[in-house]
């Protein structure tokens, strides 16, 4: 049994009233926003 990966592979994430420095990095590839959570692959 295998179940879908909502995030899309995220590696990193934060609530979206934060803005944490690492999140602007290049690297940082935006993949999901769920609720109140914003979801990065790096």
């Amino acid at each position: 049994m295998s179940e879908e990966d909502i995030t899309h592979g995220a590696n990193h994430y934060h609530a979206k009233w934060v803005n944490p420095s690492w999140a602007q990095q290049k690297n940082m590839i935006p993949v999901a926003e769920i609720e109140q959570h914003l979801f990065y692959k790096a």
